[in-house]
């Protein structure tokens, strides 16, 4: 849903949000030690990989699969790294099965990145437990 505030368009992508988050909780409980602390302060880190658009690519025949050497490695657009490290955070602590909440993140490490040739894209999340 879309919604016109003054001269600006603000996107609300809430359902999908909520899906991912579920999704991102789930696959998360999955990998969750038996002794897990849910209290306990965490260090995160994220490494989001997207697909690359058409224009990194050459057009050269036979050569389609190839970046074009002016191709970022970085992916510079939205969305905001800070907004996907608070959708994982939120994420991780929605069910609070395994963070009983997201403050308890004090370190975070997060990269966006285009994706290599052939490699899936997707967003890679290590949550390490802390001394408290």
């Amino acid at each position: 849903m879309s919604v016109r505030r003054g001269k600006y368009v603000v996107a609300n992508n809430a359902d999908k949000l909520y899906s991912w988050r579920q999704d991102v909780a789930a696959r998360a409980l999955e990998h969750l030690p038996e002794s897990w602390n849910k209290e306990a302060p965490v260090s995160l880190r994220c490494e989001f990989v997207f697909p690359r658009p058409k224009g990194h690519f050459s057009t050269a025949k036979g050569r389609t699969h190839e970046t074009v050497p002016s191709a970022p490695i970085h992916h510079i657009v939205p969305p905001d790294n800070d907004k996907l490290v608070r959708a994982v955070g939120d994420a991780l602590s929605v069910t609070r099965a395994v963070l009983r909440d997201d403050s308890l993140i004090v370190s975070i490490h997060s990269l966006k990145r285009y994706a290599r040739h052939d490699e899936p894209v997707g967003t890679t999340i290590t949550v390490t437990a802390l001394d408290s």
